[in-house]
């Protein structure tokens, strides 16, 4: 088993964070429902991003490559000195694209509604930001990001990486939308609704990995402040 293991990595890793994920559906709804987070986050979503993306990444590691793999790997997914351009380009831009964009579309009306609702930032938004990166983003950004697509790029170039993740990663989400829908024709119909958005994710995840100097952290901090937004 270790033998393939070490051929087939990427394959290894997948069935693990699948079998996972599939595996947390069967959790009853009382610990998954009631115990919603801020900003709509439940639970099982932060036990599948730490248990169905970062832990099988870490084992998948240390039994290819070793220490110095999981060291590499744990060292790569929470640099943080990294230039002060990429943390504001990752935590500010996508704020400002959605400000700038809902303006062209309906014009000032939202913004006077933010100004009138600001405490919500502080209620609502903030504590959902900081729960998405505890428990939510960087985690699953260890095991898609850190693992998954820098070892293709290893084999391909980023581009065709980026695009053989996201047919992994959307995958992945079908336990989750299923948990909270109860209904496989919504979850179709919603996976069908997000691939284009994942496949955009995953394009902007990788290029700032990469841009800041392999940092999974960065990505976490995009992908966590992109799902407080929505």
């Amino acid at each position: 088993l270790r033998s393939w293991i070490v051929r087939h990595p990427i394959a290894s890793f997948l069935v693990l964070g699948y079998a996972t994920s599939w595996a947390l559906t069967l959790v009853p709804d009382a610990l998954t429902e009631p115990g919603r987070l801020p900003g709509g986050a439940t639970p099982h979503g932060a036990l599948e991003n730490v248990l169905g993306s970062a832990v099988p990444a870490f084992i998948i590691t240390a039994l290819v490559s070793g220490r110095n793999g999981v060291r590499d790997l744990a060292r790569r997914s929470f640099k943080w000195r990294v230039p002060l351009r990429w943390y504001l380009i990752s935590l500010l831009a996508p704020p400002l694209i959605l400000l700038l964009a809902v303006t062209a579309l309906y014009g000032l009306a939202p913004l006077r509604a933010l100004g009138q609702n600001w405490p919500l930032i502080f209620t609502t938004f903030l504590p959902a930001l900081a729960i998405m990166i505890i428990l939510n983003n960087v985690a699953e950004e260890i095991g898609w990001t850190g693992f998954t697509f820098a070892r293709l790029q290893d084999r391909h170039d980023p581009m065709r990486a980026a695009l053989l993740t996201t047919i992994f990663f959307w995958l992945f989400h079908v336990p989750s939308f299923y948990v909270e829908t109860r209904s496989w024709l919504t979850t179709a119909v919603a996976l069908a609704i997000f691939l284009l958005p994942h496949l955009g994710s995953r394009i902007i995840v990788g290029w700032l990995y990469n841009s800041a100097g392999a940092s999974v952290l960065i990505a976490g901090l995009f992908h966590a402040m992109h799902n407080a937004i929505v």
